[in-house]
Formats: C-alpha cells, sequence, structure tokens
C-alpha cells in the first residue's frame, strides 16, 4: 500500500513536471539577431557541455545507488525527490 502510494505520487509528479528543456536549448544557441545579449553557444559546444554534464552525473548516480541499496525506501524517496528539485532549479 505504502509503495503503491508513492508510485502514485511519482506519476503524478512526472505529469505535472515542466520540461523547459527544448526551449532552453532554442534560447542556448540562439544567434545574436534572436536573442542579442544571450549566450549564442555553437550547437557542438551545447551539446559536448550538456552530455558532458550528464556523463558526470551518471556516474555520480550509479555510485549513490550503491550506497542506496541498504536504504529504507521512504529514504530513497526524499533523496531522489531532492535530487530531482535540484536539477529542476539548476536547468
Amino acid at each position: 500500500r505504502v509503495l503503491a502510494k508513492a508510485n502514485i505520487y511519482m506519476m503524478l509528479v512526472q505529469a505535472a513536471r515542466v520540461d523547459l528543456s527544448g526551449p532552453l536549448a532554442y534560447f542556448y544557441t540562439a544567434g545574436p539577431h534572436c536573442v542579442p545579449g544571450g549566450p549564442n553557444f555553437s550547437f557542438s559546444y551545447y551539446l559536448f557541455v550538456n552530455m558532458s554534464v550528464g556523463a558526470v552525473c551518471s556516474v555520480f548516480s550509479s555510485l549513490l545507488f550503491q550506497a542506496m541499496r541498504a536504504w529504507t525506501f521512504r529514504t530513497a524517496l526524499q533523496l531522489t525527490i531532492l535530487c530531482r528539485v535540484f536539477a529542476s532549479a539548476c536547468d
């Protein structure tokens, strides 16, 4: 029952999540004529940084998962929610 409630909660969180990755990609890579004073990153630079940060975070997540196997479900769920909030704030 507790697990079912947690699953419903996570489903509702995913359904209510606003994904800004697409619009942000256009903002970061738009030229100076489109976004004056914007970052104007080249698409290859943007992809390189984006994928590099993703790879580092994936390695960190794998290491953290090894430590989380001994945790209770509630503690692991709370940590993953906090990580999602932090990652969304950095987006």
